[in-house]
């Protein structure tokens, strides 16, 4: 999980909620309950990078399952900058579901009803207020490193898998296909999944861009 995208996320979370909010659909209610609840959760499975909070380890090879499914239930995060200034000028955040089918070695998942707010790519303060984005992330190709060919094989607890899609909203739009890698975690049972990863090929506003992207979830 990259410190980076957690600490953004939380830190705009914060001072959205400053702004005030309406009900429970207001956008910017919902970007700050699940910017929060993402920076919470990625705490909880990774870590803080502090050795007062670790996280959960990842599953051992012994302990992952070799027939059987799991879901996760958690969020998504995402966010989006000019190649020329990668600094984030777009954080976005919603909530997600993933599966592992452990006899296959399958990973699947989407995220969807994302709220995002623009950037200040100097200060990283949130510009205006929060948004609705229309638009769904999807995984495809995912697996795990017990199938041969994937791209983190030969780690049983490893999982890798292509976050896609094109998000759409307060006159921005973000395309974007980011390859990412994570591990399975908990033991002796499966308790969580974290997925993240970067790209420099995609697009925010028909110019090209640098997109973050993490994916986790517990049972």
């Amino acid at each position: 999980m990259s410190a980076k995208l957690v600490l953004c996320l939380a830190g705009l979370a914060m001072l959205s909620a400053c702004g005030g909010g309406g009900g429970g659909t207001d956008p910017t209610d919902a970007f700050t309950a699940n910017a929060q609840a993402f920076a919470t959760m990625s705490d909880q499975v990774v870590g803080d990078g502090t050795g007062a909070n670790p996280g959960l380890t990842h599953t051992s090879p012994s302990n992952m399952p070799a027939s059987g499914t799991a879901s996760f239930n958690g969020y998504a995060a995402v966010l989006g900058g000019y190649s020329s200034d990668p600094n984030p000028r777009l954080a976005l955040v919603a909530p997600a579901t993933m599966s592992a089918d452990f006899a296959s070695g399958s990973i699947t998942g989407s995220a969807t009803g994302f709220t995002g707010v623009n950037v200040d790519p100097a200060t990283g303060d949130p510009v205006g207020s929060p948004a609705n984005y229309a638009g769904t992330i999807t995984l495809s190709n995912g697996c795990t490193g017990a199938v041969v060919g994937c791209a983190v094989a030969g780690t049983p607890y490893a999982v890798s898998a292509t976050g896609s899609g094109t998000l759409t909203g307060d006159g921005n739009s973000l395309t974007a296909s980011v390859p990412m890698a994570g591990l399975i975690y908990g033991n002796p049972g499966v308790k969580a999944i974290n997925l993240a990863g970067i790209t420099n090929g995609a697009t925010l506003n028909g110019t090209t861009a640098v997109a973050e992207m993490s994916f986790v979830g517990t049972k």
